[in-house]
């Protein structure tokens, strides 16, 4: 996802957390807030809440992926 955004011209800050990041690109691209608060979800239940939530997190990144690709 940090790829696709930054060929959109949003760069994830050194100290950026997740959930920082999401509410940056939101703000920039308010058309990218869903897909990238579901894929930002799916992130942290994967690798902070050690939830099995790959199949969810490879979801949110597909559609995150078909909305960046049209905007």
């Amino acid at each position: 996802m940090s790829e696709a955004l930054a060929r959109l011209g949003i760069t994830r800050a050194a100290g950026d957390g997740p959930v920082d990041f999401a509410s940056r690109v939101a703000e920039a691209r308010p058309d990218l807030a869903t897909p990238v608060t579901a894929v930002t979800s799916a992130y942290i239940a994967v690798n902070y809440a050690g939830e099995d939530a790959f199949p969810a997190l490879a979801d949110a990144v597909k559609a995150f992926r078909l909305r960046a690709i049209a905007s």
